[in-house]
């Protein structure tokens, strides 16, 4: 250790205490909030560590300095790996049942029915007239929902194409009394307008 003549001020000792006491004690590495504690010799003004003679100056400070200003955010990191695939979840309970009466699927190919439950049969008595017997419903007190089936029917995309139409028909005038009526039309957009003409169409119905 280098010794010094002169006089030290406090300043230069807390300077130089990183190096003081035979470079034995490594200040800013600990990280740890407490005293630091040195003698300052009365003679020759060097530093030293332990139980301080009578005569000399004892130091003391804390060795981890005020917090510093927050620095700026960081860029983003890499996206990491993906994790492994975790274990299958408990199944869940099963749904209530849904509350339609009747549904059905009508190809005009057939015609034939499909995907269909609590039908009891159908008929196709002229072109575009379909005639469906639900078990345990009347037309007289339900109604019923029908839509084109994109797949069987005659839509054509694009300009002047044909498009499929399907409707209800409440009074079921060309059916038998209790059977539920749907018609169905090929609608053909031209320059001049529209053309309606009955024809047998796919469509899905629902009897809620």
């Amino acid at each position: 250790m280098t010794r010094r003549t002169g006089r030290l001020t406090v300043a230069a000792v807390a300077a130089g205490v990183c190096v003081a006491a035979g470079g034995g004690y490594a200040v800013a590495a600990s990280g740890r909030s407490e005293t630091v504690t040195v003698c300052v010799s009365a003679r020759t003004h060097a530093l030293y560590m332990g139980r301080c003679a009578r005569h000399d100056t004892r130091l003391s400070w804390n060795e981890r300095g005020p917090r510093g200003r927050r620095g700026a955010t960081g860029p983003s990191g890499p996206t990491g790996p993906a994790g492994p695939t975790g274990p299958q979840g408990i199944p869940g309970l099963a749904g209530a049942d849904g509350t339609a009466k009747a549904y059905g699927l009508i190809t005009p190919s057939g015609p034939t029915l499909s995907l269909s439950t609590n039908v009891a049969s159908f008929t196709n008595p002229l072109p575009g007239v379909y005639c469906v017997v639900i078990n345990g419903a009347s037309p007289t007190t339900e109604g019923a929902i029908a839509v084109p089936d994109y797949t069987t029917d005659t839509t054509i995309a694009g300009t002047n194409g044909n498009i499929a139409h399907v409707e209800y028909e409440s009074n079921a005038a060309n059916c038998p009394a209790g059977d539920f009526e749907f018609r169905t039309f090929e609608v053909i957009a031209t320059g001049s307008g529209l053309g309606v003409s009955a024809a047998n169409e796919g469509f899905f119905f629902v009897i809620p």
